[in-house]
């Protein structure tokens, strides 16, 4: 069987319980069958659900996201960091995890909000950080408080490809997003793996299956269908 590029295979349904935090939606013990002898890649984008109270007006989340990639050993590889309902924010921070057994850290660019540079991060293997991690800390200097467009790229971080095989996975933690009145708001974050060859493939990323599990908000109460694509 063959099917167009984001096609919904199905959706899940669930009720929401709480009115608070979050909760992953995640793939695991994944088995592909083909009826030619050719491997067969697979990426997965695991999905969030926020959950929100039933009574006062529903805050969206700030949407925080990485995407899936391919690279070559030897090749450097940028990754951007987007972020949508990105409304009002006076502050955010997060730490981006990697393999630096697999990726080694290079270099960032592409800085898109008011006053961002390099100096609003700790770089991996820097003070008490491991490498492996990046750490991030923005704040609005004017406390006005600072909205973007839906699908901006905040940042990009760059990596130098030091293995060529399998895949690795690139994460948020410790995220904090405060919105102009200073109170906590709610955020969904995805992450994303990056498929790695050797120096001489040739067919990078090709044939690999790829299954995506939407990022969602619902209120306490509330049925809430989730798509697989």
């Amino acid at each position: 069987v063959t099917l167009p590029d984001e096609t919904v295979l199905f959706e899940m349904c669930f009720l929401a319980r709480t009115d608070f935090g979050t909760t992953e939606l995640t793939f695991s013990d994944v088995a592909i069958n083909r009826d030619v002898d050719q491997p067969l890649g697979f990426r997965g984008l695991n999905g969030q659900v926020s959950f929100l109270p039933a009574d006062g007006p529903a805050i969206h989340p700030t949407n925080i996201s990485l995407f899936n990639n391919t690279a070559r050993m030897g090749e450097t590889v940028c990754i951007p960091v987007e972020v949508s309902n990105f409304t009002d924010l006076i502050g955010m921070g997060f730490t981006l995890n990697y393999d630096p057994a697999k990726l080694t850290f290079q270099s960032l660019q592409q800085f898109n909000l008011p006053n961002l540079s390099e100096d609003f991060f700790d770089l991996p293997g820097t003070g008490t950080l491991p490498a492996g991690q990046l750490n991030f800390t923005w704040f609005d200097l004017t406390t006005q408080g600072v909205t973007v467009p839906d699908q901006t790229t905040i940042f990009e971080v760059c990596f130098l490809v030091v293995e060529g095989s399998g895949t690795t996975d690139l994460s948020f933690s410790d995220v904090v997003v405060i919105g102009a009145d200073g109170d906590e708001r709610p955020f969904q974050t995805q992450s994303a793996a990056v498929s790695l060859f050797p120096e001489d493939n040739q067919t990078i990323g090709e044939g690999d299956l790829g299954l995506l599990i939407d990022n969602e908000s619902v209120q306490v109460g509330d049925d809430l269908c989730v798509q697989f694509t």
